[in-house]
């Protein structure tokens, strides 16, 4: 039962990391019986990346291999036509455009942005957001921690009842 769990929460990490909580959490909902679990388990995965963001945003000069990296994926769109270019400037401008609305919005930006649980939004945008806006760390925390449980609920409860939903169905067509 314990050897379950394990690969349960191991695979669910995995999920997380490489897919964002949009992925993960109908996974977790699926795989373990309760809701709850679900949530408590990606709301914690959240929370754990907060400090990691945090410190890539603070310290950039010492990642040198990410830095290199972006040099040489520069020098590789750069050799790369015009339509490369427009494509990349145009989500660029859209990004600013969220982010600038986003600004506005100040710590209820924050709580949106960290709420959201399509690409573009989530926990890695949402310390970003609260960077910029040069917010203080524990209010931050609180805000970032608030939009993730919010997201986890929204989604843990909205595809627990589908899932409650479809068994009822095939229960009632068996």
């Amino acid at each position: 039962m314990i050897h379950k769990f394990i690969l349960k929460t191991l695979a669910l990490i995995l999920t997380h990391i490489v897919a964002s909580r949009l992925i993960s959490i109908p996974l977790a909902v699926a795989m373990f019986v309760k809701w709850y679990i679900a949530v408590l388990l990606i709301f914690t995965m959240d929370i754990a990346q907060v400090p990691l963001f945090y410190h890539l945003y603070e310290q950039p000069q010492k990642i040198r291999f990410i830095t290199a990296r972006l040099r040489l994926w520069r020098q590789r769109w750069k050799r790369s036509g015009y339509k490369k270019k427009r494509i990349i400037r145009e989500d660029r401008n859209w990004q600013a455009l969220v982010l600038k609305r986003a600004q506005k919005f100040g710590q209820w930006g924050i709580l949106l942005v960290s709420a959201m649980p399509s690409l573009g939004g989530g926990m890695w945008t949402g310390v970003l957001l609260a960077h910029l806006l040069k917010l203080d760390k524990k209010r931050s925390y609180l805000l970032l921690s608030a939009g993730s449980l919010m997201s986890c609920l929204l989604l843990a409860l909205g595809f627990g009842g589908i899932k409650t939903l479809i068994v009822h169905l095939v229960k009632l067509l068996v």
